[in-house]
């Protein structure tokens, strides 16, 4: 039997308070081929850090076999417009609850950095652990909670353990209306602990030691073997740029073949290794232009239905909502987000690059 897992990244990338302090020294740090890249003055948004986590769980779910719906993945303001989500690219719980419950999942976890206080540094600290309280809500999410604690209490060795608890105030938990057998909410690290902040919710070593324990505890809770990094049998690998690619990001795209080795999907090349990601606001150092211009995040060009067929699926998989056009060279392309600033494309170009997905900036106007 086939399992599906809804991985929900936790807030939107413009939710109110969701962020760290200021940092006072600036970070950076390359872990995973992952680019860390945080600035003095600046504050880290905790949906960065759900989203470096669903990442790896992603993986490692599909890994075991399992199938994932990504929720909230590439949530940021000016990309989901759709009448589900709420303003500047926000989602709602009710909004969430809604989305997953018509994906057919099995069960829910939603990924989470905690806070504590009044927007300053402390000492609050440690992992933590939820499921509903409510008996007509809660589902089988005590059983799911307890086989998940049990591997990621220890992921990140030294952590203070905060333990399994229970709410009523976690709709993301609510089994019910997410229309899952079980869910969990759980809470990492303290982004208002500078320790762990830097090296937890900055680090993409502790994302992934996060990740694959929870991935341990859902195959245990699902009755599906866990398969561990580089154990698994190889498949087809992706083939390199050649045949079809598409356009360049502004002059600055590459061609990567995926799949067949065939069609090619242009990437970006930011100031960052490839397949890396900076986690910081990326704030132009001009004003944004205003003129009529806008940009789009393109995620491929294909002269075939089927290829077209498959890079659309895999978009769906990932959880972005995308869409494509025939355009004057007789290619289909495929668009993930159309926006008026140029910070906000890059953003969400970062975003599909941590989730494996190849993608280009392309002007229009």
């Amino acid at each position: 039997m086939s399992y599906k897992v809804a991985i929900d990244c936790g807030h939107g990338f413009n939710t109110a308070g969701k962020r760290t302090p200021p940092f006072a020294e600036a970070l950076t740090k390359t872990e995973e081929g992952i680019t860390v890249n945080v600035q003095a003055g600046e504050q880290v948004r905790e949906h960065f850090a759900n989203v470096g986590v669903a990442h790896f769980l992603k993986i490692a779910l599909e890994r075991c076999g399992l199938t994932t719906y990504m929720s909230v993945f590439g949530d940021i303001d000016g990309y989901m417009n759709d009448v589900q989500y709420g303003t500047n690219g926000t989602q709602d719980v009710v909004a969430r609850q809604r989305d997953i419950s018509t994906k057919n999942c099995d069960i829910c976890v939603s990924l989470h950095f905690n806070a504590y206080g009044n927007g300053s540094w402390n000492t609050a600290k440690g992992v933590e652990l939820y499921y509903h309280s409510v008996a007509s809500k809660v589902g089988d999410g005590r059983t799911l909670a307890n086989k998940v604690w049990s591997y990621l209490k220890d992921a990140v060795a030294g952590q203070t353990q905060r333990g399994v608890k229970t709410s009523d105030a976690y709709g993301m938990c609510n089994s019910t209306a997410l229309g899952v057998q079980a869910s969990i909410l759980i809470e990492h690290a303290f982004m208002t602990n500078v320790e762990e902040a830097r090296n937890m919710m900055c680090s993409p070593s502790a994302w992934k030691l996060y990740a694959e324990a929870e991935a341990k505890g859902i195959c245990e809770y699902l009755g599906v073997t866990y398969v561990a990094e580089g154990q698994q049998s190889g498949g087809e690998g992706q083939g390199t740029g050649g045949g079809e690619g598409t356009g360049t990001g502004e002059g600055t795209g590459t061609g990567t073949g995926t799949g067949e080795g065939g069609e090619g999907q242009g990437a970006e090349q930011e100031a960052e290794p490839i397949g890396g990601i900076a986690y910081h606001d990326d704030t132009p150092a001009t004003p944004e232009i205003t003129d009529n211009r806008q940009w789009r995040v393109q995620c491929g060009a294909f002269s075939h239905q089927k290829n077209l067929d498959k890079c659309l699926a895999k978009l769906r998989v990932s959880g972005v909502q995308a869409w494509y056009q025939k355009e004057a060279d007789g290619m289909f392309h495929v668009y993930a987000g159309t926006f008026s600033k140029r910070g906000n494309a890059v953003r969400q170009s970062r975003l599909l690059t941590l989730a494996g997905i190849a993608n280009c900036i392309k002007e229009v106007r």
